[in-house]
């Protein structure tokens, strides 16, 4: 390890890494159960045959009237500007 010799920076360094290895693995999982999800969907598959489009925007696209969090990954809620006026599109 390149701080064996640096017996206070390995202290620090070394939970930030087991941490690091916990974030990976839990990130793999995820990525793999997205997968998962979007391989039995057609209009999913179908979307991924665009360059550009991975799982995530596939899947994404599928939930255009989510409200909480998925909808902060797609940009927040839908606005409508021009001009001087800047408003929040409300969902019919």
């Amino acid at each position: 390890m390149l701080v064996e010799n640096l017996p206070d920076v390995a202290v620090l360094v070394e939970p930030l890494l087991v941490v690091r290895r916990v974030l990976r693995e839990q990130v793999d999982m995820l990525h793999r159960r997205l997968l998962a999800i979007v391989r039995d969907d057609d209009v999913c598959r179908s979307l991924m045959t665009v360059p550009g489009v991975g799982a995530v925007v596939a899947d994404l696209s599928r939930h255009r009237r989510c409200t909480g969090p998925l909808q902060e990954l797609q940009g927040g809620p839908p606005r409508y500007q021009s001009g001087e006026s800047d408003r929040i599109v409300p969902l019919r």
